[in-house]
């Protein structure tokens, strides 16, 4: 009586140049091998195009292989070597696996009998079909590299905020564009991530697969050079020997494809530039937080001599161990650019600034005041505009009545035609400009007396406190002699109201009679 040995058919096609057919017409192959063979199907794995170059990703794949330990089949049949792995080193780790759980590979076109002369041939092709992925992938990349500089999407999803035109170039989505545009706004202005991430979702806002955003996602948002219309191509660095990506990891500059101009820009140059500014400040940040203290210029502090951050530092000195609790520049130990400066003391001289400036009574008088005259003038001048396109949209529609009579009376010619159609299209596009022309709101002081109970509410410098102070922080800057706080007077309103102030060193420590605290 004939013995059957269990087989379990492992089929893929992998590309466009591939259909479903393939995997049909691979199976009918095996399937006559098997009865050839004396072999008994068990069990058919297949996977649909997707790439041989690695077998991470192929979910039918994994599934045999994790299954050859069950004693469910003793062997696998392909129909060639290149269905099974196109790199050597996959082909030799999942083979080997394979052999553990008693089990051999068998290939329908590439008759293998295990003699020596059939290794060396298993080897040769197992050579060139890795020869081929890599040279497939070469020219794939060339066809890639042509469309980017082409600026023409080089294929997956779009980025938030933009959408595919027939000819494969980006353009802007609008309604996904203005969350784009509301990131950009909160996260200059000096919000942090969660309260971005809680007015998303407070709005409804989703990601372009539909789902809320997370942090990593706005990051990369906000890094992404084609919001600034620059198109990019070819930054995130390549695989790693175990088949992964960082996308935290980019090319040289050399190997990048950037073409400023590519794509439509959602916002503008400035933005983009002053929120690069705030990503590089907040590289590699300690953010030292224990759970008795919190430092509250972590993330808005600077050296003003190398532009680097600073963060806390703790340290003693002297034979009396007295305790310093600093802010130090991170290159300190490098080159020394700057003095490290007394937590304590610049802390409070902040804090000082916020509620005499925002957190008082007087100081959101003052604040709504020169709002509100901001945008009076403002007003003013954009009326004078509004009234400018107003009287130009009334003389166009005169000029089209008119020539809509001679029209009417039997006067028709294509000039005239013509004209009336430059003229519609020279009204509707001042229409819009007027629309969007639109005047500034007037505040009122009740909108940020608010303000006062919830910072009074707050606990004293912990990290709710840090965060909701931080949202009237600009920027701190401490350089050798003297440094700049600068705190949004403008209440984020009006960022040209933003006031700096600036004070020398031995004045700060002179106000806190330069006294040092003590260990223990």
């Amino acid at each position: 009586m004939a013995v059957f040995k269990r087989a379990a058919l492992y089929a893929r096609f992998s590309s466009d140049l591939q259909r479903t057919e393939s995997i049909d017409a691979q199976i009918r192959a095996m399937k006559k091998y098997c009865v050839d063979n004396n072999l008994q199907v068990v069990k058919i794995y297949t996977d649909e195009a997707l790439s041989g170059k690695s077998v991470t990703k192929r979910k039918g794949f994994l599934e045999m292989i994790d299954e050859s330990g069950s004693d469910l089949f003793d062997v696998v049949i392909v129909h060639k070597l290149d269905r099974f792995a196109r790199n050597r080193y996959d082909s030799a780790i999942y083979k080997a696996k394979l052999r553990k759980n008693g089990v051999e590979v068998y290939s329908v076109l590439e008759q293998l009998n295990g003699s020596p002369e059939s290794i060396m041939l298993e080897a040769l092709l197992e050579g060139m079909n890795e020869y081929y992925s890599k040279n497939l992938a070469r020219e794939v990349m060339k066809g890639m590299k042509e469309n980017a500089y082409q600026c023409k999407h080089t294929g997956g999803p779009p980025p938030l905020g933009f959408d595919i035109d027939d000819e494969g170039h980006l353009k802007i989505n609008e309604e996904e564009a203005e969350t784009v545009r509301i990131i950009y706004d909160l996260y200059t202005k000096g919000y942090g991530y969660s309260y971005i991430l809680d007015m998303l979702n407070e709005e409804g806002r989703m990601t372009k697969r539909g789902v809320p955003f997370g942090k990593n996602s706005l990051y990369q948002i906000i890094i992404n050079e084609k919001n600034a219309g620059v198109y990019v191509y070819n930054k995130v660095a390549a695989e790693n020997s175990r088949k992964r990506r960082n996308n935290h990891l980019y090319k040289e500059e050399d190997e990048v494809i950037r073409i400023p101009g590519g794509c439509p820009a959602i916002v503008s140059k400035e933005t983009f530039d002053k929120a690069m500014k705030r990503v590089e400040r907040q590289k590699n940040h300690r953010f030292s937080t224990s759970k008795d203290e919190c430092y509250l210029l972590t993330g808005v502090i600077n050296c003003g001599e190398c532009g680097h951050s600073m963060f806390s530092n703790k340290h003693t000195c002297g034979a009396k161990k007295y305790l310093h609790i600093t802010y130090r520049c991170r290159f300190k130990r490098n080159h020394c650019c700057n003095k490290e400066i007394n937590r304590e003391y610049l802390e409070d001289y902040v804090i000082g600034l916020l509620e005499q400036h925002i957190f008082s009574r007087s100081g959101v008088k003052r604040n709504v005041a020169a709002i509100n005259n901001y945008i009076r003038k403002a007003n003013g001048e954009k009326e004078k505009v509004i009234q400018q396109f107003s009287q130009r949209i009334t003389e166009i529609t005169e000029s089209i009545a008119n020539l809509t009579r001679l029209v009417e009376s039997g006067t028709i010619s294509q000039s005239i035609a013509e004209r009336i159609n430059e003229l519609e299209e020279e009204k509707t596009n001042l229409t819009i400009q007027m629309d969007k022309t639109s005047s500034l709101t007037f505040v009122y002081e009740a909108e940020f007396l608010r303000l006062i109970d919830e910072y009074n509410d707050l606990p004293y410098k912990s990290i709710e406190y840090r965060e909701y102070v931080q949202k009237y922080i600009v920027n701190v800057e401490v350089r050798q002699f003297d440094l700049d706080v600068t705190i949004r007077t403008g209440m984020g309103i009006i960022d040209d109201l933003d006031k700096t102030f600036t004070i020398r060193r031995q004045e700060l420590y002179e106000a806190f009679n330069s006294t040092v605290r003590k260990t223990g």
